[in-house]
């Protein structure tokens, strides 16, 4: 039986991209948002981007929009945290999985 983590291995390693197992994530909503990053919950396009890297954030800002088949989807804060990176651009195309915004404890 393959598990979640490794079919997430393989469809990322076709795609080219190399990124250490311990970082891919299995699927669970827990994996994609943390008190330290967000990863890209679906493909889709960066519509809106609400924070810059030294920003603070508090529970429930929004941090991004991503657009996937019509459908806006809102990322938001779940911490009091300071922002140390946003790693996407409006208008950008981008994977499920993918970095998007890295955090610091305040």
């Amino acid at each position: 039986m393959t598990s979640t983590k490794d079919t997430k291995r393989h469809e990322l390693k076709k795609t080219g991209m190399n990124v250490p197992d311990s970082t891919l994530p299995t699927g669970l909503p827990s994996d994609y948002k943390s008190d330290q990053r967000i990863l890209a919950p679906i493909p889709g396009v960066v519509t809106q981007v609400f924070v810059r890297a030294g920003e603070r954030v508090r529970p429930g800002d929004p941090l991004l929009v991503i657009e996937a088949m019509k459908m806006k989807n809102t990322l938001r804060s779940g911490h009091d945290l300071r922002v140390t990176a946003v790693h996407v651009e409006t208008g950008e195309t981008i994977r499920a999985g993918r970095l998007l915004v890295e955090f610091a404890k305040k």
